[in-house]
């Protein structure tokens, strides 16, 4: 193997290597329940993000005002997160990731 077919598998090898992990990567996903009764608690979950990146969980309350609660993504790309809803009606979650992307989210009832 001459050197310039060396030096081009020494680059290629690990661009291939890069491109099917990624293609091989969990899907991201956000999971928000979507009614709660008297004073529970919203966990809200995820999967397939960055192991060890900070998010941003942006929750829009029934009255308008919208709060930021922050977490850290586990050792395997999951997301768990607790809430407790201040008051009845609908509220409305936001999952960003540390660049401000949003990831996903939803919506739910707590009455």
């Amino acid at each position: 193997m001459n050197a310039w077919s060396r030096c081009l598998s020494m680059f290629l090898l690990p661009a291939v290597l890069m491109i099917v992990s990624s293609a091989l990567a969990a899907p991201t996903w956000v999971s928000v329940p979507s009614a709660l009764g008297g004073s529970d608690k919203v966990v809200i979950t995820g999967g397939g993000l960055a192991p060890f990146s900070n998010v941003t969980l942006r929750i829009d309350q029934p009255n308008g005002t919208k709060t930021l609660q922050f977490a850290t993504i586990a050792a395997d790309g999951t997301l768990s997160a607790d809430y407790m809803p201040v008051a009845p009606g609908k509220y409305s979650v936001r999952v960003l990731d540390q660049n401000g992307k949003d990831v996903g989210g939803g919506d739910f009832i707590h009455k």
